[in-house]
C-alpha cells in the first residue's frame, strides 16, 4: 500500500535496516525546522510546535511516523471533508509529510536531496474592508497582503480586473507591480504569473488526482502545489523542497488565507498561489 496520500501517519519499507538512534542523528540536523527531538528507548518523539506531536518507531522491517495529541490537550480539529483541519493539525501533518519524504530519499541511495524547511515569514491574504462593505455592488475581488500578526502594516495590494481577467498585485514598499496572475476561462483551472523582468511561470492543475494537485515550472524546477482532502491547507514545494504553505483562515467562507514562508525568495510565488487557490475556492462555490 502506497502511503503517500495518508495524512499523520506514514510507512516506510527499512531497506537499508537502519536503527532507530541512526534515524534520530540523521534528524537531529533539522531540530530547528522540526521542533524538539527526543530518543525515548526505541521511540523518537517531536514536540512539534502547537498541540500535535509525532513519534518514529521501528516495526517488522518498517519505519512508522506517526501524528498523536500531546496529554492534557482536546482533539478539536474539525477533521471532515466540509469543515477541513485546524491550522495546527495542518501544521503537525506538513512536518510528518517532510520527515516522510526526508527518510525515504535517504532510503533510496543515502543522499538527501529533500531537506526539511520551516517558514521564515508568515503573512496574512484578506479581502479588503471597503471590498467587503461594498460587496453587494462591486464584481472585482480586492484583497490586501499584511503582516500575520498586524494588519494594518499593508504589504501588498491585491486588484481583480474582470476585463482582462487578470490579478494586479503592487508592492506597497516600492510603489511597483510586483507580479500579474492571469487565469484562463473558468473551467480550464490554468494560471499565468507574470514578473519582471520577462518572467513568466504558468500553473495548471492535474486531472484525476485523489487530492487538488497544481504544477508549474520555475527556471527548470518542479512547482508543486498540493492540497488536503479538504482544500484548505496546501503544501508548495520546488523540486521537492517545501518553500511553503497556506491555511484558510475561514473554511466556511474561504476567502482569508495564513501565508508560510519558507523560503523568502519565492514570497511572491507563495502570494500568488494563494490568489488562485481563493479564486478555484470561489469558481468550485459557484458550481462552474
Amino acid at each position: 500500500m502506497d502511503f503517500e496520500d495518508f495524512e499523520g501517519y506514514k510507512k516506510i519499507t527499512n531497506y537499508k535496516h537502519i536503527s532507530i538512534q541512526e534515524i534520530f542523528e540523521l534528524l537531529k540536523n533539522y531540530k530547528e525546522s522540526i521542533g524538539e527531538l527526543n530518543l525515548d528507548n526505541s521511540n523518537i518523539l517531536i514536540k512539534i510546535q502547537g498541540k500535535y506531536d509525532a513519534r518514529i518507531y521501528l516495526k517488522n522491517d518498517e519505519i512508522i511516523i506517526e501524528r498523536f495529541i500531546e496529554e492534557g490537550y482536546i482533539d478539536d480539529s474539525p477533521n471532515s471533508f466540509e469543515n477541513g483541519k485546524s491550522i495546527a493539525l495542518a501544521h503537525a501533518d506538513r512536518v510528518i509529510e517532510q520527515i516522510y519524504d526526508l527518510l525515504k530519499d535517504y532510503m533510496e541511495n543515502g543522499i538527501i536531496k529533500e531537506h526539511i524547511t520551516k517558514a521564515q515569514k508568515v503573512l496574512k491574504l484578506i479581502q479588503d474592508s471597503e471590498v467587503k462593505a461594498l460587496k453587494s455592488i462591486l464584481i472585482a475581488d480586492n484583497f490586501v497582503v499584511t503582516d500575520y500578526n498586524d494588519e494594518r502594516n499593508i504589504l501588498y495590494t491585491v486588484k481583480q480586473s474582470v476585463i482582462t481577467n487578470s490579478y494586479i498585485v503592487k508592492n506597497v514598499k516600492n510603489k511597483r507591480e510586483a507580479f500579474s496572475l492571469k487565469y484562463e476561462k473558468e473551467k480550464t483551472n490554468k494560471f499565468v504569473i507574470s514578473k519582471q523582468p520577462l518572467e513568466i511561470i504558468n500553473i495548471h492543475k492535474e486531472e484525476n488526482t485523489i487530492k487538488t494537485v497544481l504544477k508549474g515550472i520555475i527556471k527548470g524546477k518542479e512547482l508543486k502545489i498540493s492540497a488536503d482532502y479538504s482544500d484548505n491547507h496546501y503544501l508548495i514545494e520546488l523540486d521537492e523542497i517545501v518553500i511553503g504553505a497556506i491555511d484558510c483562515l475561514d473554511v466556511l467562507l474561504k476567502r482569508n488565507y495564513r501565508l508560510e514562508i519558507n523560503d523568502l525568495k519565492y514570497e511572491e510565488i507563495i502570494i500568488a498561489i494563494a490568489i488562485i487557490a481563493d479564486y478555484m475556492s470561489l469558481i468550485a462555490n459557484k458550481g462552474v
